[in-house]
């Protein structure tokens, strides 16, 4: 069995989890043309490393 593996190299909008969706999507819909069978996001893809300033 052969795997196609996509690496979701993204600019994290700190913060910003609305942002950083939309973003993903992009991504989700690039792998899926190419007919990635997984996609890997960088840790924490949603917030960053900025919780203290999460917009609510």
């Amino acid at each position: 069995m052969t795997l196609k593996i996509a690496i979701a190299q993204i600019d994290i909008a700190l913060g910003k989890p609305a942002i950083n969706e939309q973003t993903v999507i992009e991504y989700a819909q690039q792998a899926a043309a190419v007919e990635a069978d997984i996609l890997v996001y960088p840790e924490m893809w949603n917030t960053g490393y900025d919780l203290l300033n999460l917009e609510t």
